[in-house]
C-alpha cells in the first residue's frame, strides 16, 4: 500500500505531460515519500527505492527500529547495528519522526516536514557478540532490560485501535486499560 501511496504522490508532484529531468529525481522521491507518509499511521521503518532515481534510498521510521552505518564509499541501512558491524563501526540511529536520504556517500537527515537535521554519528565500540547483547555483559541482563520495550511492542496498536479490537484481545476496554496501566 505505501509503495503505491508515493507513486501517486510522484504522479501529483510532476508537472501534467512532462517526465521529470534526472537532476530533480532525488527531490522528487524525497517529496513524494514525505508527503506519503503524512498520511500514514502506525509503526514503521521503511527504504524506498525508485528506479528514475538510481543509487538513492529514502528512509524513515516511527515506532520501529532503523539504523544508518556509515562506512568509507558505502552506507548501510538496518534494523540493528548487528546488520553492517563487519563494515562499519560508525552508526547514526535515527528518531521517530525522522528521515535520511541515503547515498554511497553517506547520509542526509531530515524531519518528517522537510527541515534538514545535523545528526552526529557515534562510534560502536563493541564488538559483534556484544551489540546482539544491547551493550550488557550478559543476555540475561539484556532480556531482563529489554522487557518494558518488548512488552511496549507486543501491544503497540492495541491501547487504541480501532473500536472492539481491544476487547476482543484482551477482554478490557480502552478505559479499563487506561485505568490499570501507568502511562509515561
Amino acid at each position: 500500500m505505501l509503495a503505491h501511496l508515493v507513486a501517486e504522490k510522484i504522479t501529483l508532484l510532476q508537472p501534467p505531460g512532462k517526465a521529470p529531468t534526472p537532476d530533480l529525481n532525488e527531490p522528487l522521491l524525497f517529496e513524494a515519500v514525505r508527503r506519503a507518509l503524512a498520511d500514514v499511521r502506525g509503526a514503521y521503518a521503511i527504504a524506498v527505492l525508485w528506479s528514475k532515481a538510481p543509487g538513492v534510498i529514502v528512509a524513515a521510521k516511527t515506532a520501529s527500529p532503523l539504523i544508518i552505518g556509515l562506512g568509507d564509499g558505502e552506507t548501510f541501512l538496518g534494523s540493528d547495528v548487528p546488520a553492517f558491524l563487519a563494515h562499519t563501526r560508525r552508526a547514526v540511529f535515527l528518531e521517530d519522526g525522522e528521515m535520511a536520504v541515503l547515498k554511497k556517500d553517506g547520509a542526509t537527515f531530515f524531519n518528517l516536514a522537510g527541515k534538514k537535521l545535523e545528526k552526529v554519528p557515534v562510534n560502536i565500540t563493541w564488538d559483534r557478540t556484544m551489540a546482539e547483547k544491547s551493550g550488557y555483559r550478559h543476555f540475561m541482563l539484556k532480556e531482563i532490560h529489554d522487557q518494558p520495550s518488548s512488552c511496549e511492542d507486543t501491544m503497540r496498536g492495541r491501547f487504541f485501535p480501532l473500536k472492539g479490537v481491544l476487547e476482543r484481545e484482551c477482554g478490557m476496554n480502552a478505559d479499563m486499560l487506561k485505568k490499570s496501566v501507568p502511562f509515561r
